[in-house]
């Protein structure tokens, strides 16, 4: 699972209640993988 966030603007990004993070579209993050769902085989 990803977040392509490269058309959002700036604020805060949760899945199922767990938060991912802030992003902002100034910075050079354009995707996240939340790494506990990763470790848990990608769901």
């Amino acid at each position: 699972t990803w977040l392509d966030m490269s058309t959002w603007g700036k604020g805060v990004a949760f899945v199922n209640g767990f938060n991912l993070g802030r992003y902002w579209k100034e910075g050079p993050t354009k995707t996240v993988l939340p790494a506990r769902t990763a470790a848990s085989g990608g769901r």
